[in-house]
């Protein structure tokens, strides 16, 4: 059975020290920021607001994930609060790529597609990993496959990862 493609974003299933739970903290989004997506990659900007990865080949730093998304036009005349997965610990599911991946690129850290606005009916995240090696600094690292009765290795499969670019990381924090 091939893998389906449907790309959601990034969504946490749990933490790397063995809990189920991932924390989450609000952040603020300013009047006119582009649609977040749920499951998108989001940074701070110079700004102090939260904004969605839209680079192409997405790199990092990232802050973390979006829970939510923030409606086709966030927000109108001041601020709003926006939920982020922002758990150093987390563990991810996404999509992969076109070119599968396989057994022998667990461990790899590889770049996201993060260059899509969200799906506009949905409000899903259109992120997905690229089959593009990353350094160390930046990037996701394959964790493993992640356990679907409906996944196997070959395109579009569901892969477990964490992000390996993290602002807080870069920052010190």
């Amino acid at each position: 059975m091939a893998n389906a493609n449907a790309p959601f974003g990034f969504k946490p299933i749990r933490s790397l020290t063995g809990g189920a739970h991932v924390s989450c903290t609000q952040y603020k989004i300013a009047s006119g920021t582009a649609r977040i997506g749920k499951g998108d990659l989001v940074s701070i900007q110079s700004s102090g607001y939260i904004a969605r990865e839209t680079s192409a080949t997405a790199v990092g730093p990232w802050l973390g994930i979006s829970l939510a998304d923030s409606g086709a036009a966030a927000p109108v005349g001041g601020i709003s609060f926006h939920p982020v997965c922002d758990d150093q610990n987390a563990v991810l599911e996404v999509q992969g790529p076109t070119a599968a991946l396989t057994a022998a690129d667990l461990g790899r850290i590889v770049k996201v597609n993060g260059g899509t606005a969200p799906n506009s009916n949905t409000g899903l995240s259109q992120n997905v990993l690229t089959n593009t090696a990353a350094t160390a600094s930046n990037g996701v690292r394959l964790m493993r496959l992640a356990n679907r009765p409906d996944n196997a290795f070959g395109a579009y499969q569901i892969m477990e990862v964490v992000l390996n670019s993290r602002l807080a990381s870069s920052a010190g924090i």
